[in-house]
């Protein structure tokens, strides 16, 4: 996350509020490490300053900047998760003082995300992941899987796109049940017709020599059976 601001009057927040649910702030607080990439960098005319967390650690945060203030605020949770005691990271603060330009702060931000990032892999056992071409398809509504096959993956994978994403498109995604809501899983099977088109949208991009993802998630629903 590379800062930068023109004015005092500018505000930022990394908060996502999502209007219409319960909790509007439900997405306010992050992950560092994964989201936000784990480190901030800000740059100003006196130099640039730099904070990351040092250990792999369950910190979700949310970064700030107030209008017609100077400063970005820093708000951390350190998580203890499912456990007796807290074991948490130490954050910490670089200052490089000078002037630089924008040049200068991108190749700076460059050095320091690729010294932080296979250190935190290194910790865990983790590889780090390739940088792909990616087309994700994916709407807040019924997808009409034959449009997108029909109309996007020959767009696609003429602009030489290696991986082609959809949405969690499981059965009571689709509202099969009622539910309508891809973050949440009763099952992970597809609606009998939806399958057939899943297959042909599968078949068209694995000719084009691209390959299929759609992500779902690992919970399952209170509203399921088991």
């Amino acid at each position: 996350m590379l800062f930068e601001s023109d004015s005092n009057q500018q505000h930022f927040s990394t908060a996502w509020y999502l209007p219409g649910i319960a909790n509007l702030n439900i997405f306010q607080f992050q992950p560092w490490q994964t989201q936000f990439q784990g480190l901030t960098f800000t740059a100003s005319n006196q130099g640039l300053i730099a904070t990351f967390a040092t250990d792999v650690a369950h910190i979700r945060s949310l970064f700030e900047k107030p209008r017609r203030s100077v400063e970005i605020v820093h708000y951390h949770e350190h998580c203890a998760d499912l456990g007796n005691d807290l074991t948490t990271s130490p954050v910490e603060i670089l200052w490089l003082a000078g002037e630089f330009d924008t040049v200068d702060r991108f190749n700076r931000y460059e050095e320091m995300r690729a010294w932080l990032h296979p250190h935190l892999h290194r910790q865990i056992g983790m590889r780090e992941e390739k940088v792909t071409n990616y087309g994700l398809i994916e709407e807040w509504g019924e997808a009409d899987i034959d449009r997108y096959r029909r109309l996007g993956v020959p767009k696609l994978l003429e602009a030489g796109i290696e991986t082609v994403a959809l949405a969690n498109h499981f059965q009571n995604n689709m509202n099969v049940w009622g539910v309508s809501h891809m973050c949440c899983n009763v099952d992970y099977k597809f609606p009998e017709a939806l399958g057939q088109e899943i297959k042909k949208f599968s078949t068209d991009v694995e000719k084009g020599g691209s390959r299929v993802e759609m992500w779902g998630n690992t919970a399952i629903s209170t509203l399921t059976f088991m």
